[in-house]
């Protein structure tokens, strides 16, 4: 539509559409809105742009008048606010950028237009032919009396950048200064746009393959492991599973408990740490669930404002479907050494554990238990138990998404005896049945994989293709453990190479973004206010100790001329007596003196600099703009000449005035003054001498005549 469009404007084609039709065609696009977005079930969103969308192409398509191209920046501008509310992102800034470069060429634009047609139409109003017509169109059939310079599309550009520059340095400060407004409610109603999918609270074998293939990212984390720790990896948990139906895992514990917040956090768990806390600062995407991430055994979470923390130690937040959300989160994330959990050896449970965590479905396979049987024959441990079953579903079983059923029953024993393939779920669902089939207590954690590290940001990304599920066992002294049954295969891998790289920085920019622009509130903006002050008085504080030093320094070595000779100017009144302190202080005083001199060398040798610069200045204008200098000179002409009594009647052209003006120099500025104005000739170096040398010899006439001659 752009392109035709554009053919239509220059002539090149001699269709468009009439302006009834246009007008028609937008009134029979009314109902069909209506009918998108209650039959047809489309977003809010996505009625009006396609509204807007159409609407827009039929004005392009039509001959436009002046009115059109405004109701087209009019809505150009209503799409720029649409797209801040569906954008949070960088893509947002450059699509700005672009949006002010070229509508302050268009704005620009259609000023001159507007105001060349203005002046025709006034002038066939008033029915004045003598004057010129400008030309307003670039084809034009019938030949102007006038032909105008076309405007230069590269001034214009130059002029939009500048703006464009200009309205950044404003917008910066006022974006640093303003106060903030809570977040996450610019997104709702219209605006409102569909959250990401890839994680749920519960787990239908087979599901995830699908959610593994989807690259869009779910969240991105800055981590911080404790002082002396070694960094590992990591798993964002999100909910823990404990009931299995033969084909679901779901949550079973109706227990919630609403967390209270102490101070400005939320205190999760009171044991203390082994090894210190990890930290993690995690910004997450719109999410279709209102679950909170974390590394395992969180301690306390900052961030939101409500949380709930349910029977499985799930952490949730309020609905966030159409707003990111920020929060950081502190874990121990220290785990027991082997020999540790080879001791945790007892086989007593507590009541609630057994219960929900060796809980077997009603139609569990006696094939899997007799495999479990098999396989921790003769382990003396529970630790060896787990370890035996994890080592053989990573070792003796391969990972793949395209995965198929070869019979009805538990897909989890098909998985295991016949197809002997399969993805994570997979994998973490037969080992807690296998562990539970040994009266050991296990459960299913579904989240993410850490992600993929950006060394350029020192943050992790994670996709949705991260989703994942593994398992924790429960040791009785040592609580839940994790594990991974999943085979390597199975585990995400990341391309290194240069696309790689670009992916990399694109998230590092984003990042920087969300963080610094997205998340800039109260609290950041007091930071920077802080940081600030304290910058200027460290800069003032530093500035005072480098001048008192100066001083000091320049004193000593003043003293030290002295003893060996000299004799110092007795300026200051101070005592110059044998008192080592006296001098002193009439040395320090006395500094000042010799600081004053060095100021004014100083401002005395800048002004040939200046005057360099000033005639460098007006050299460079007489090239950029002949007609302006142009009129420079000969108005500093006319200012000279009139001291002298010789004053240009309004009547009078510059070549009359100058032959009624008997002075040397004045008929040879005028000739200059003539073919610079009119010729846009610029002047040369020597030309510009010439007509200061004439000017000087003007001056030194006015300024040595007393009485003005006759005019």
């Amino acid at each position: 539509v752009l392109v035709l469009a554009w053919l239509i404007d220059e002539g090149w084609l001699a269709w468009h559409l009439p302006r009834r039709a246009s007008t028609l065609a937008i009134w029979i696009l009314l109902p069909l809105v209506f009918v998108e977005w209650k039959f047809l079930g489309a977003s809010p969103a996505l009625v009006i742009m396609h509204f807007v969308l159409l609407a827009s192409a039929l004005k392009l398509l039509g001959r436009k008048q002046l009115r059109d191209w405004l109701w087209l920046y009019v809505v150009s501008f209503g799409q720029l606010l649409m797209s801040a509310g569906l954008l949070v992102g960088p893509e947002f800034l450059a699509l700005l950028i672009v949006y002010l470069f070229v509508g302050i060429q268009a704005l620009i634009a259609f000023e001159i237009r507007r105001s060349m047609e203005r002046y025709n139409g006034e002038r066939a109003a008033d029915g004045d032919s003598e004057l010129p017509v400008i030309e307003v169109r670039h084809r034009r059939r019938k030949p102007a009396l006038w032909r105008v310079e076309r405007p230069r599309w590269s001034k214009i550009s130059l002029h939009a950048v500048l703006i464009l520059i200009g309205i950044i340095v404003l917008a910066v400060p006022a974006f640093l200064l303003l106060p903030r407004v809570a977040r996450g409610s610019a997104r709702q109603g219209l605006l409102a746009t569909e959250s990401l999918s890839g994680f749920s609270d519960n787990v239908r074998l087979g599901e995830v393959a699908e959610v593994k293939l989807n690259p869009r990212v779910v969240m991105r984390v800055r981590v911080s492991f404790p002082k002396g720790a070694a960094p590992r990896a990591l798993r964002w948990r999100g909910v823990t599973l404990d009931y299995y139906d033969g084909s679901n895992w779901i949550e079973s514990g109706t227990r919630t408990m609403a967390m209270r917040k102490t101070e400005n956090a939320f205190v999760l768990d009171r044991r203390p740490s082994r090894l210190g806390v990890t930290e993690q600062r995690m910004m997450l995407e719109p999410l279709s669930v209102n679950t909170l991430f974390a590394a395992a055994r969180p301690v306390f979470l900052i961030g939101p404002d409500v949380l709930t923390q349910d029977s499985g130690e799930g952490l949730w937040t309020s609905p966030h479907p159409t707003s990111q959300i920020a929060y950081r989160v502190f874990s121990d994330t220290s785990r027991p050494s082997p020999d540790e959990l080879k001791l945790d050896n007892s086989r007593v449970y507590p009541t609630d554990i057994r219960k929900r965590y060796l809980q077997l479905p009603p139609s569990h396979d006696p094939r899997i238990t007799r495999l479990a049987e098999e396989l921790t024959r003769g382990a003396t441990t529970q630790y060896e138990m787990v370890q035996r079953i994890e080592d053989h579903l990573r070792t003796a079983y391969g990972y793949s998404l395209s995965l198929g059923r070869s019979d009805d029953s538990d897909p989890v024993a098909d998985f295991l005896f016949n197809l002997r393939k399969g993805h994570c779920e997979y994998f973490a669902s037969a080992m807690v049945l296998l562990l539970r089939s040994r009266r050991i207590p296990a459960r299913l954690v579904n989240g993410f994989q850490m992600g993929e590290y950006n060394p350029s940001g020192d943050f992790y990304t994670v996709r949705q293709s991260d989703a994942h599920s593994w398992v924790e066992v429960w040791f009785p002294d040592s609580g839940w453990v994790d594990f991974e049954p999943t085979p390597a295969a199975g585990l995400s891998s990341y391309d290194q190479g240069w696309l790689g790289r670009l992916r990399q920085y694109r998230e590092v920019f984003k990042m920087f973004w969300l963080e610094n622009v997205v998340g800039f509130d109260t609290r950041k903006q007091i930071a920077v206010a802080t940081g600030l002050r304290r910058w200027i008085s460290q800069y003032q504080r530093g500035s005072y100790y480098r001048w008192n030093d100066w001083i000091s320094d320049l004193a000593e070595r003043a003293a030290s001329l002295r003893e060996e000779g000299w004799s110092w100017p007795t300026l200051t009144g101070m005592p110059t007596n044998g008192d080592k302190t006296g001098r002193v202080r009439a040395l320090l005083s006395s500094s000042w003196w010799l600081l004053a001199v060095i100021i004014t060398a100083l401002i005395v040798a800048a002004i040939p600099g200046y005057r360099l610069l000033a005639n460098w200045l007006s050299r460079r204008q007489a090239v950029v703009d002949p007609a302006s200098q142009a009129l420079k000179f000969y108005g500093q002409m006319l200012r000279i000449v009139a001291r002298l009594g010789y004053r240009r009647l309004p009547s009078q052209t510059p070549a009359e005035f100058a032959a009624s003006v008997p002075l040397a120099g004045v008929a040879e500025i005028t000739d200059f003054y003539h073919r610079t104005r009119f010729g846009h000739r610029p002047l040369a170096d020597s030309e510009m001498r010439l007509i200061e040398g004439y000017l000087r010899g003007l001056r030194r006439q006015a300024s040595t005549t007393s009485t003005p001659g006759s005019g």
